[in-house]
């Protein structure tokens, strides 16, 4: 394959565009998605310096690494707890969601209910529980973590 064939932004305006791409994503985002990651990473730095003490250089690049990787970590929790959050008001009527999953067919209701035997019922006590365990981790703020 040639370079010629690739494709790609050219002006500078397209590549700055292109940059952003993993921000739309939002998981994989290299840059705080917005005002309330770049609070809680200035929080967290602030916090762990005050904590750690750190003396050296190593130190303080380990105090930036873990308050950049809390800040992802919030983040993918918060991911998961939508995807959670979506699957639950899915779950009353699967077969829409298949539906809409091939374009409104209906061709795949029947091979993904044969596919397995997904037990569909839902529980309104482990749902509340896994819900209250995932809203006291998606605190950014430790103190705030019992259990």
């Amino acid at each position: 394959m040639s370079n010629k064939n690739i494709k790609g932004p050219k002006t500078d305006e397209g590549k700055a565009i292109s940059s952003r791409n993993s921000i739309t994503h939002g998981l994989t985002a290299r840059r705080w998605l917005g005002t309330d990651e770049q609070a809680s990473f200035d929080a967290f730095v602030e916090e762990f310096n005050c904590y750690f003490d750190p003396q050296i250089s190593i130190e303080k690049i380990l105090i930036f690494k873990l308050a950049k990787l809390s800040v992802r970590l919030i983040r993918m929790q918060r991911v998961e707890n939508s995807m959670f959050s979506f699957a639950s008001s899915e779950a009353g009527h699967p077969e829409d969601t298949i539906k809409s999953l091939d374009n409104g067919s209906g061709r795949l209701i029947q091979p993904v209910g044969e596919a397995g035997s997904v037990n569909w019922q839902f529980n309104p006590r482990t749902y509340i529980k896994k819900t209250m365990v995932l809203d006291e981790t998606d605190s950014p703020n430790l103190d705030d973590i019992t259990g």
